[in-house]
């Protein structure tokens, strides 16, 4: 039989994600095939797949092969973690013909040898379907879980430290499924019920949340084949970030700073709800301003832009009186629309960055006024990008407080802790994040 246009293509993404560390979504992005819509969603299916479970499929490996895992080349274990994808976790096709596939790639690349044992591999795994299991069902916990949900050791090790064992399994089980898309509706322009409306007429349901006055969360459809006209009139958010952004807009004033704006999502969505007199987006590079400026004419909301590094900012200090941060950060909340980024991180991946996210908010609040209000927020669940982040500075600059006095009630409040910091866990279809206002003595 012959081999098709989806493994193939499957396979050189998955070798250049694993191998040259890029990163799946821009490829798909822009991800184009003969043979259709199907076929990229197969191809995306495959690919996001096995970079989600990529722990598990190494050790069920490890379990069938008689070669040592590491003498296994590159291009053989690529192979066979797309096969036993197909043949495990997600079998649509027949298995001979996953098999038969497989086997003729291998061939292909010029790895004629290899092939006898790709076979080897995929058939025994029909012999013995419940390896699957066994391969998580000794061991100590921390282990047992890391495999189960296909995580680093060190990351199940440091969550269940941090966050309690029920509640990183919760945080890892949310992580292997397959993300859904939120929607940021203009609802300057359109109603979320018209927009629900226009949805519908185009094969796509979707529903409103409390999180978020604007935001839609799409429970079934494809939003990416929506004409243009329709596209115009939201941009893809997901509704933690909405939720942040609903309540810093709450906090009315009179000049605002985005300071890494790009792509702009946070910034748009306060502005929807509130319109600072000075609405400035800065980011270092012009390529994502540009989309930023985009984003905000699709709104038809207008927007200054202007390219400057945090650290050497071009504003006089004290100039503004809201500011928000948005950090680089190790993005462990949003692992489930990232997987591949779950195979980069190392222990000292967190404090890397806190170290420049210290830099950076020690020059955002130069530039807020007394008594002004600075969002600080990430994507990351790390108490090293968030709490440890502020309380060392707060000790080292002496020139902040953390804000609590919250008069309002508004749903995102419900995840408020004690030391004032909001935290939402990958949980309920929600992307995880950290956030914490400050207030400039």
């Amino acid at each position: 039989m012959g081999i098709s246009y989806e493994f193939k293509r499957a396979y050189s993404i998955l070798f250049r994600v694993f191998y040259e560390k890029v990163h799946i979504e821009p490829i798909l992005t822009s991800l184009e095939s003969p043979f259709g819509k199907k076929s990229i969603q197969r191809i995306t299916d495959i690919t996001y797949g096995v970079s989600r479970h990529n722990l598990f499929l190494e050790e069920l490996i490890k379990k069938l092969s008689k070669i040592e895992f590491r003498k296994i080349e590159k291009e053989i274990l690529i192979i066979l973690k797309i096969a036993l994808y197909q043949l495990i976790l997600n079998p649509v096709r027949p298995e001979y013909a996953i098999i038969d596939e497989a086997v003729e790639f291998t061939k292909t690349i010029g790895k004629e040898n290899s092939s006898r044992f790709v076979n080897a591999i995929l058939r025994k795994i029909l012999k013995k379907p419940q390896i699957k299991k066994e391969i998580y069902s000794f061991g100590p916990p921390e282990e047992k879980l890391s495999i189960k949900y296909s995580h680093p050791l060190f990351l199940v090790e440091k969550w269940i430290k941090d966050f309690g064992k029920k509640r990183a399994e919760e945080i890892l089980e949310e992580n292997q499924k397959i993300p859904k898309v939120d929607i940021l509706v203009n609802i300057k322009k359109i109603s979320l019920k018209e927009m629900k409306d226009v949805l519908l007429k185009n094969k796509i349901v979707a529903e409103e949340t409390d999180l978020s006055p604007a935001g839609l969360k799409i429970v079934k459809g494809n939003i990416k084949d929506l004409p243009k006209e329709v596209k115009n009139n939201f941009y893809v958010m997901d509704i933690s970030a909405q939720s942040f952004s609903y309540l810093f807009s709450l906090f009315k004033g009179n000049a605002f700073s985005d300071l890494a704006s790009a792509p702009g999502g946070k910034s748009l969505c306060i502005r929807l709800f509130y319109k600072f007199k000075i609405h400035i987006s800065s980011d270092l590079f012009i390529s994502r301003l540009i989309k930023v400026k985009k984003n905000f004419e699709n709104f038809g909301e207008d927007i200054k832009i202007l390219i400057q590094s945090i650290l050497k900012p071009s504003f006089k200090e004290g100039i503004f009186d809201r500011i928000l941060l948005d950090a680089p950060c190790s993005g462990t909340g949003v692992l489930r629309k990232n997987p591949e980024a779950k195979w980069r991180l190392n222990k000292n991946f967190f404090y890397e960055y806190k170290r420049k996210q210290k830099e950076l908010l020690a020059s955002a609040l130069d530039l807020l006024c007394q008594g002004g209000l600075l969002l600080y927020i990430t994507c990351s669940l790390e108490k090293e990008e968030n709490e440890e982040v502020i309380f060392e500075l707060k000790e080292e600059l002496g020139n902040f407080e953390i804000f609590k006095e919250y008069n309002m009630k508004i749903p995102i409040l419900n995840y408020l802790e004690p030391s004032g910091f909001i935290r939402i866990f990958p949980q309920d279809e929600l992307d995880g994040m950290t956030g914490v206002i400050l207030r400039k003595k």
